[in-house]
């Protein structure tokens, strides 16, 4: 009777935190309490649960202090560098995304006071892969999206943030995972993913609105091809996005010629 009692009990504990674990992927936002940071709390957050591949993903953070005392943070945002973004696909595996326009600076510390909390936002779609500046690669194949893109290929993936707390400790905060799914794309949207894949500078430029590359050249043929994907396929999800980003473009290149 004791065994049989035992592996009720067992059966019992096991189904709950499973149920646990599937409630918590079923959510589109998701925190966690803290492991570590002196009371600190991740929530990541993201407008919608389904996107099309090649459409960037809108995430948006949320950083909260529930301890009473103040807390010294290195930063609370992706550009900070403190903040980071670790995406797993159907290998169930965390691997970290990153974009070549974060962590470039030394970011002052904040005081971040109990009861605050900071909020800020990110897209993500162009990944900085460590095959382009890294040479020996073994050592990050597993912790490292080695993708050009975050997501890809179509299909069901987790994405959660990790806030980095400095001090004499350094200290790791998770959020909870998320979920987001990437459709097929179809008719235009499937034009400029193709596109994106024979050249990742595009996805780059809908998310950062620039170019990785400096040559002049490469960049005028780059701002060709990128009018003519609008032109040619005005209905993709990113279409909007491309014709903001060309005119911010001209204009910082034109305040950029004045002031040679």
């Amino acid at each position: 009777m004791k065994n049989n009692g035992l592996v009720a009990c067992c059966v019992g504990l096991c189904f709950v935190a499973v149920a646990t674990i599937m409630l918590g992927y079923g959510q589109i936002s998701a925190e966690v309490s803290p492991k570590g940071g002196d009371g600190i709390v991740v929530k990541i957050d993201t407008s919608k649960s389904n996107y099309v591949l090649g459409e960037p993903v809108d995430l948006v953070f949320e950083v909260k202090n529930i301890g009473p005392s103040s807390v010294q943070l290195g930063g609370a945002n992706v550009e900070s560098g403190y903040l980071k973004i670790f995406v797993a696909s159907t290998d169930g595996k965390f691997r970290q995304y990153s974009n070549s326009t974060w962590g470039l600076g030394k970011a002052p510390k904040i005081a971040f006071g109990g009861g605050e909390s900071l909020t800020s936002s990110t897209s993500i779609l162009w990944n900085f892969s460590p095959r382009k500046r890294f040479s020996n690669l073994d050592k990050l194949k597993d912790t490292h999206l080695f993708s050009d893109f975050a997501f890809p290929d179509a299909g069901r993936y987790l994405v959660k943030a990790v806030l980095i707390v400095p001090g004499e400790v350094e200290s790791r905060v998770e959020s909870e995972a998320i979920e987001v799914n990437l459709d097929v794309p179809s008719g235009n949207d499937l034009a400029v993913w193709k596109a994106m894949k024979q050249n990742s500078e595009i996805a780059f430029f809908i998310q950062n609105g620039s170019f990785t590359t400096t040559d002049k050249q490469s960049r005028e043929d780059l701002l060709a091809q990128i009018r003519q994907l609008v032109q040619n396929n005005p209905n993709s999800h990113v279409a909007r996005t491309l014709q903001d980003n060309l005119e911010k473009y001209r204009l910082a290149e034109e305040k950029r010629a004045n002031l040679q």
